[in-house]
């Protein structure tokens, strides 16, 4: 099981130094980490693999750096390309390295609460290429997925998922965001995918009030990762 997450030095010193504790502690022992960032991380961890950001991703970002955010129609977070690249950077670049593992893409601002196992993922995964936090209103949250690699083995998912970012084609796209790209891939392809939210997509945070919420904790806005617990799980039974 391959666990790959991305983030900044600002995140690190925020929250993710409370969060990443949590998943060499409750992912299992042979659990292999791939951690895509450009600082030095103060953890020392056999299982825990360095990758600094690679040439494609800095290329992309520098000569789009000066792109007009004008004419899109949703603002806010739909416009914030430069920070949800290297979201999907991490995932493509690592899945393109593997070969038939599972792959857990996870934020820097979910913790885990409990034991972890492929028995877990097995029961949220169940036989589809990807497992994923579906939402109604926002889009999929993509702070948690899980990939049965060996379920897409030319990794077309990833290739195209990646190719909208160095082809630029992303900018020909109503929405700049990761979840936008992640849920137009996922609805025009011919892999199983299979919503882990269960009754709860129409709530903005699945992963803390859903069935998810056992095992993760979304730290999902600043107030959550300031007190290191997410805001939202005092609605758990309650909506």
């Amino acid at each position: 099981m391959i666990v790959v997450s991305t983030l900044s030095e600002d995140n690190y010193n925020t929250y993710a130094l409370k969060t990443i504790p949590t998943w060499l502690t409750f992912f299992p022992p042979e659990t292999r980490f791939m951690i895509h960032c450009d600082f030095d991380l103060p953890l020392e961890d056999e299982r825990i693999q360095w990758f600094p950001s690679s040439e494609q991703k800095l290329e992309f970002i520098e000569r789009n750096r000066e792109i007009s955010r004008t004419n899109i129609p949703i603002k806010g977070y739909a416009t914030r390309w430069d920070v949800y690249c290297h979201k999907v950077f991490a995932q493509c670049e690592s899945a393109l390295m593997l070969t038939d593992e599972i792959m857990i893409f996870i934020d820097a601002d979910v913790a885990l609460l409990r034991n972890v196992d492929e028995t877990v993922i097995s029961n949220f995964l169940k036989d589809a290429f990807c497992s994923y936090v579906s939402r109604v209103n926002e889009g999929t949250e993509t702070g948690l997925i899980f990939y049965n690699l060996g379920l897409d083995e030319n990794k077309s998912f990833f290739k195209s998922y990646l190719d909208i970012y160095l082809s630029d084609r992303l900018f020909d796209f109503i929405q700049w965001d990761d979840c936008y790209i992640f849920d137009h891939l996922r609805s025009q392809s011919e892999l199983n995918f299979v919503s882990m939210s269960g009754d709860y997509d129409f709530f903005i945070d699945p992963i803390s009030v859903g069935p998810l919420g056992e095992y993760f904790d979304h730290w999902l806005g600043k107030l959550s990762k300031l007190r290191g617990y997410s805001k939202h799980r005092k609605f758990r039974g309650k909506l």
